[in-house]
């Protein structure tokens, strides 16, 4: 029976190739257990490996150029998709204000209750009514309403507006309810 020890935990410093001897049963015996290793350069057709491996650098520039190259694609979809996002905020922004400047012409108009519509600016436009709506609507009027912390000879009238804006395809609503008042019950101020 022979013992081949293919293990070895030294590790050479410089290039060469450990190669395990065998001893059969009665020389590992007596031998102690880890047997000395025979060493030899690595030789492969008269040159040595590493001289072999010139390629190997040119292979890992490939493909950390490559990994570099999909880097700096997702940079530049990542860019483009914030731009888009930015410029979708902006057209928001301006839709919001083209709804509140709707708002404000629906509250000075008071108590005309009539559909309104109009332009801010070349590509801002605002009309009264909701988004659902497919024309300008007129705004509401309630009626008369009490409002806590006065006596019950004064009254309220309530009216609803609402406002959209549009600006390239961005469309914002704004809503408010206006109290006008107080108005002495029962005069002509509150026809």
């Amino acid at each position: 029976m022979e013992i081949c020890i293919v293990r070895n935990y030294f590790k050479p410093l410089n290039h060469v190739v450990n190669i395990p001897k065998c001893y059969s049963a009665a020389t590992a015996n007596s031998k102690s257990l880890w047997p000395e290793v025979e060493q030899r350069p690595a030789i492969s057709n008269g040159k040595t490996i590493l001289a072999n491996q010139k390629g190997v650098a040119l292979i890992i520039a490939l493909i950390m150029l490559i990994v570099l190259t999909l880097i700096g694609l997702s940079s530049i979809g990542t860019s483009i998709f914030e731009t888009k996002i930015s410029g979708h905020d902006r057209f928001a922004s301006n839709a919001f204000y083209a709804a509140t400047g709707g708002l404000e012409v629906g509250v000075n108009q008071i108590p005309d209750l009539t559909a309104y519509s109009g332009n801010i600016g070349p590509d801002e436009t605002y009309r009264s009514g909701r988004i659902t709506d497919s024309s300008p609507q007129p705004s509401k009027n309630f009626g008369l309403a009490l409002k806590p912390g006065y006596e019950t000879s004064f009254e309220f009238k309530r009216f609803q507006v609402c406002a959209t804006g549009f600006s390239f395809g961005a469309q914002k609503e704004i809503e408010a309810q206006i109290l006008l008042g107080p108005y002495p019950a029962g005069t002509s101020y509150n026809n």
